[in-house]
Parts: C-alpha cells; structure tokens; sequence
C-alpha cells in the first residue's frame, strides 16, 4: 500500500517559505517510489503547534531555526503545556525550542533544520533531527536531507511499539496488532494474543505504524494482513470479528485493502 507523507516547512518569510515548498516538492518525488507527498506550510511555531495539538499528520518538519515573527516566541512558551518539565518562562523564538515542547521526535516527527546561522549547529542537538541545512538551500544537499529523513520514518514505522499499560510498559510489534479501536481518550489494541489498554489518540499511534495499516473508520485502525473479507459496511477479520467502515472512507479502505492484497 502506498503511504502518503505529510511534509510541513515552517518559515515565517514568505518568499523563502515558497522557495523552500518548491524544492521540497521537486527533490522529494523521486524519492517516493511509488508513495504520495502532501505538502503543509506554517508562517509561525504557533501554527505548526495547533495543528500537532489536533492530532494531525506529520511525517517530516523542515523548520527554519530562527523565527523572528512575535508569535513565534509566544508559540514556543504555549508549546510548554505539551510537556510537563519546560518551563513557559522560556520564549526564545527559535524552532528548536518548539521542537522540544512539541516532543514531535516522540511522535515519529523527523525534524530537519534549516538557517542561516552557523551557530545553532550545537544547539540544534538539543534534539533529535535527520538533518541540519544552512541557506540558501541547495538542492543536492536538500534531497540527502529528504531521503535521509524518509528512510528514518520507514524504519520508526518497523520498529516494535512501547505501549503504556497501567504500570508497566509493553513492547508490541505491529505485525501482531489486528486492530486498534478508540474510545474517547482510550485505546484498544487488540492483538493475536490478547487486548492492551492505554491511553492516547488514534492520529499519534497511526503515524509510528507500518503501511499494513488502514484507517476504516474514524475510530478504527486495521492491520489489513488480517482482513479475509470487505462486506457492506464492515471488514471480517481472521479472528471472526468484525470493524466497521465509514461511508467517508469506505472507497478509501477498499482501494487499500485491494491494492494490498495485489501486493502480498
């Protein structure tokens, strides 16, 4: 099944911030093989904050590392709620601040910064990032960047899951996971062997899964190497369960599984 990488540039220039989108979007497709790209922008770290908040998809932030806009250093205090030790005195307007407040390499985030200052080289290790790129950005150096940080999400999507579970911590591997139904704030994984209860959002745990995964429905995800059957309005799993699908995803999720089920 082809994934579909969401790509976001935060630069609070506007000229700079389409230049960037430009090349991002013409050294990135032949990168893909056979994947989609879809591209976001933010103007300030404010922005970029709402929309992780919402639990959106991101897969890749270039990010330019000084943000001079004034919402920017106000994003980058806000961003402090996010994580309980930061404090929101802090508003030091730069995007490695709001990287770490965000805590997007929690979420699979893979972060390349770009300025035009040398002296943020150091501080950039503050966090994890793919990669580190001064202006003005060339090209060559751009697409390195690019499938350095797309190789690195394929491997976080491979790699087992750390689920909290009450006290203690498990380790599940995503190829065991039949299905995840959401509850509220709850999270059900049922996997070949038993149910595991957490907290999180559906929209975190999608982005550190492998491409096997359909989202059916807006409270469910399934690993479709378990699908034996699409019916009207639901997919019959292995187990003899059954998941509903949406009406707004059912051309999606039977695109998918078909797609799937050629590639197996």
């Amino acid at each position: 099944m082809a994934h579909v990488h969401t790509i976001a540039v935060l630069e609070d220039n506007p000229l700079q911030r389409g230049r960037l989108l430009d090349q991002v979007d013409a050294c990135v497709r032949p990168l893909l093989a056979g994947d989609d790209a879809f591209l976001r922008e933010f103007a300030c770290a404010e922005d970029l904050a709402a929309y992780v908040r919402a639990g959106e998809p991101l897969d890749i932030l270039l990010a330019d590392i000084v943000l001079d806009s004034p919402s920017a250093g106000k994003a980058a205090a806000d961003g402090a709620s996010l994580a309980g030790d930061c404090s929101a005195a802090d508003t030091s307007p730069t995007a490695i601040d709001a990287v770490r407040r965000l805590m997007l390499a929690q979420r699979g985030v893979q972060v390349i910064y770009v300025t035009g200052y040398d002296q943020y080289h150091t501080r950039a290790y503050e966090t994890e990032h793919a990669c580190f790129l001064v202006k003005p950005v060339d090209d060559g150096e751009l697409a390195f960047a690019l499938r350095r940080a797309l190789d690195r999400a394929a491997r976080g999507r491979m790699e087992p899951l750390r689920i909290r579970c009450g006290f203690e911590e498990r380790i599940v591997d995503p190829r065991d996971i039949v299905y995840i139904e959401s509850e509220r704030r709850v999270l059900n994984i049922h996997t070949v062997a038993e149910a595991i209860r957490t907290y999180g959002k559906l929209a975190d745990l999608e982005g550190s899964l492998p491409a096997d995964f359909v989202r059916c429905h807006k409270s469910f995800l399934v690993n479709m190497r378990y699908i034996k059957a699409i019916g009207q309005g639901e997919l019959r799993l292995a187990q003899g369960e059954s998941v509903p699908v949406s009406q707004s995803r059912r051309r999606q999720t039977q695109e998918a599984v078909r797609a799937y089920a050629r590639g197996i």
